[in-house]
């Protein structure tokens, strides 16, 4: 399977020390899902650290606090699908 440059840079910062810091930092400043959607009935766990501006295009913001959402599974795995299907998810965020 290839794997082009921006995706493998991904991989790398995704697998860093680094990340690992920042992520869990994020997560416990963040501990709840910024519910996207705006579909919880109440407050939901943080489960996932999500790039806003996607991290294989934007890898300069891979560490950056404003480019970063705390994200339950469901909310992650929906915002994925529609990245994956070419939509923009950005505006979620706003």
């Amino acid at each position: 399977m290839y794997i082009s440059s921006p995706q493998k840079q991904a991989i790398e910062i995704r697998n860093s020390h680094l990340w690992q810091i920042v992520r869990n930092a994020h997560r416990l400043a963040n501990p709840l899902c910024v519910d996207p959607f705006y579909d919880h009935v109440g407050p939901e766990p943080v489960e996932s650290i999500h790039h806003v501006k996607p991290l294989k295009d934007y890898p300069e913001l891979a560490f950056v606090s404003t480019n970063l959402r705390s994200l339950c599974d469901a909310c992650h795995s929906r915002i994925e699908q529609l990245e994956r299907a070419g939509k923009s998810t950005q505006n979620l965020f706003d």
